[in-house]
């Protein structure tokens, strides 16, 4: 049998039938969630080293150059554990939600459905 019939035969799964996934972007709530712990966690971040630094004698300018750079990386590290916290939320939702319709699928009678 040629390639070219093969690649016919093998054709992908019609996604009308298949399961539509939503991305954390996606989902109502969460998205506003996460774009709100980063910025949270960039403003906390900064402010916390700015002081930090100036507490300590530096320069306003140096003071402000460090919180920068901490406001970007406590945006980063804020966002990855907010994606990571998310996504557990939501598989624990899901899981929750088909056992929940399993359990009410049970509890119908033979004839119902």
């Amino acid at each position: 049998m040629s390639k070219k019939k093969q690649a016919e035969q093998v054709a992908p799964p019609d996604s009308s039938d298949a399961p539509r996934l939503i991305s954390l972007n996606d989902h109502p709530s969460v998205a506003a969630k996460v774009r709100r712990a980063k910025a949270w966690g960039g403003i906390v971040a900064f402010g916390i080293v700015v002081f930090g630094s100036t507490s300590q004698g530096a320069t306003l300018s140096d003071a402000l150059l460090r919180g920068l750079v901490a406001g970007i990386i406590g945006l980063h590290v804020t966002w990855l554990a907010a994606v990571i916290a998310a996504r557990r939320i939501l598989k624990a939702q899901t899981v929750a939600a088909v056992e929940h319709a399993i359990a009410r699928r049970r509890r119908l009678p033979a004839g119902r459905s």
